[in-house]
């Protein structure tokens, strides 16, 4: 199970190494590259990843990474020189967002037993 794991990522990660070459050449950004690659490698494209842990697995490998991206572009001064009323208007809109998942799937024990009930009814 983890050498087909293992295997999958190795395969994504070659052929996202030349997409994202091609991808720079013409001046597109890396994560188009990546999502491309996805759907290409996909179940709904050639195929080469169908087994759904792994799937799971790289895609949960593949938010890390979009996230540790973010994180690299995300500037804390370069937000603080946007402004008070964009800053106002993204905590609202975090709040309201908040707020909107709490009344839509209930308190987060909840939401947690929603998901264990997904997750026994995929295995």
């Amino acid at each position: 199970m983890h050498t087909e794991a293992l295997t999958a990522t190795l395969i994504l990660l070659l052929i996202s190494v030349v997409a994202v070459l091609l991808f720079r050449r013409i001046a597109l950004p890396a994560i188009i590259a990546y999502l491309g690659v996805g759907i290409i490698a996909g179940p709904f494209g050639l195929d080469l990843i169908s087994d759904s842990e792994n799937i799971q697995l790289i895609a949960e490998f593949g938010v890390v990474l979009l996230l540790f991206t973010l994180g690299l572009e995300f500037s804390l001064p370069g937000y603080s020189d946007s402004g008070e009323d964009t800053q106002q208007r993204t905590l609202e809109k975090t709040i309201l967002r908040e707020g909107e998942v709490l009344v839509l799937y209930g308190p987060p024990s909840e939401i947690e037993r929603i998901d264990e009930h997904l997750t026994r009814g995929h295995r």
